[in-house]
């Protein structure tokens, strides 16, 4: 979804069923998906990574 709005991301490692401890340390869960913009702090549940989506890609075409 990232890649059809033009949006520019990076990707992080995740084992999965492990404990992912720099993940925890920065988004507070152990298991992904995790989206973060700009200072606000990390989603994880579809809906708010949907609408986060949403918000940056209309962001960033009033940029």
């Amino acid at each position: 979804m990232m890649e059809h709005k033009g949006l520019a991301f990076r990707v992080g490692p995740q084992a999965a069923g492990g404990e992912n401890p720099e993940l925890v340390s920065w988004a507070g869960i152990n298991s992904g998906p995790v989206v973060a913009w700009q200072d606000e702090p990390p989603v994880n549940r579809w809906n708010e990574i949907v609408l986060l989506l949403e918000r940056s890609a209309v962001l960033k075409c009033h940029v």
